[in-house]
């Protein structure tokens, strides 16, 4: 089974771009039910139950946001509590909308992916497996005699597992590349440690300059030939021998 390679303390940190979009999403529905007046939108059949389902939910995801303004992130176990928790709200707000619509749907789609990609293993499934039931228990509330009813929900329920499996692949592919990326990244700062090691080290005095000739770089053994002190870098070549300054620019002339 395929594992997320995001750590929930990554310095990009998915879990907040979650809990911000938790948070817009919110705003976005409680927006709709307060401003539909005409009911071009929603169609809710059980207004006190999409409201109190809103409101709760934007009351959530501040709470959320602020948990992370006192650097308190969540684990592994309340992720995968917030995911569970927000397939029942969308639910909540299908059965005031008098049924699964298409958006929703969608809604519930996200949360699903968004699940596998922050939980690992068989926990990623489980959301999908949570989101299946839920879509069948609601179509059961609504028709429970027909059989025919039960086709969409089956569909969507594929729909969710497909989509968990694909976002674990995905966020695993990501994760092994961040990982490669991140090696590479710690090589190349063992490579520079060690030629700065071995520079310091060499009896020849070595100043490295750029085409402004700007120094970035001077050995100890060039501080000791040049009679310098520790000198803050970087710093013009003039300030430090004009005699060098020259025989470089002598050097560039008549290569």
């Amino acid at each position: 089974m395929p594992t997320t390679a995001f750590p929930l303390n990554h310095n990009w940190n998915p879990i907040k771009v979650y809990a911000y979009y938790r948070w817009l999403l919110s705003i976005l529905l409680l927006g709709l039910f307060l401003f539909d007046h005409q009911h071009h939108l929603l169609t809710t059949e059980n207004r006190f139950l999409y409201l109190s389902t809103t409101v709760f939910f934007l009351f959530l995801t501040s709470l959320t946001l602020v948990s992370f303004y006192f650097n308190r992130p969540l684990t592994q176990h309340t992720t995968l509590l917030t995911i569970i928790i927000d397939l029942i709200l969308i639910i909540l707000l299908a059965h005031a909308n008098g049924g699964i619509t298409q958006n929703l749907s969608i809604l519930m789609t996200v949360t699903v992916a968004a699940g596998s990609i922050l939980l690992t293993g068989r926990q990623g499934i489980f959301t999908a497996a949570i989101a299946t039931l839920l879509v069948l228990t609601e179509q059961f509330l609504l028709t429970s005699s027909d059989r025919q009813a039960y086709i969409q929900p089956g569909l969507l329920g594929m729909v969710f597992f497909a989509t968990s499996l694909l976002s674990q692949n995905i966020a695993s592919r990501l994760g092994e590349a961040e990982a490669t990326a991140n090696r590479a990244t710690a090589h190349l700062a063992d490579l520079k440690q060690l030629n700065s090691l071995i520079i310091d080290r060499m009896q020849t005095g070595i100043i490295v300059v750029d085409e402004n000739f700007m120094v970035h770089l001077m050995n100890p053994s060039a501080h000791r030939l040049l009679g310098l002190a520790s000198i803050p870098l970087p710093i013009a070549l003039t300030q430090i021998s004009m005699a060098l300054h020259k025989q470089i620019q002598q050097w560039l002339q008549t290569p």
